[in-house]
């Protein structure tokens, strides 16, 4: 299965890219959950998630780090530029 995949590559990241569904079913499965409680996860539209996997002998686990992160955005220029009136 996946996380016995992803723990023969210790210690190396994955970015793995996908729409809503796909992520729900890998997370949930990943946090060992029935195959039917996916659909409870919400997935937002350009967020992304973290989670962290570890084995302890025969044992694998994930933990969820955080769900649906959005970075925000810096500006590109200087806001000055474009303010109306007066400086």
């Amino acid at each position: 299965d996946l996380l016995n995949e992803l723990q023969v590559r210790r210690e190396k990241r994955f970015l793995i890219v996908s729409h809503g569904d796909i992520c729900r079913i890998l997370i949930n499965s990943l946090l060992d959950r029935a195959l039917n409680s996916f659909q409870k996860i919400l997935i937002e539209p350009g967020s992304h998630s973290l989670l962290m996997t570890e084995r302890d002998g025969d044992l694998n686990s994930a933990t969820l780090a955080y769900l649906n992160r959005i970075p925000i955005a810096r500006p590109t220029t200087d806001a000055k530029k474009f303010q109306l009136g007066g400086e």
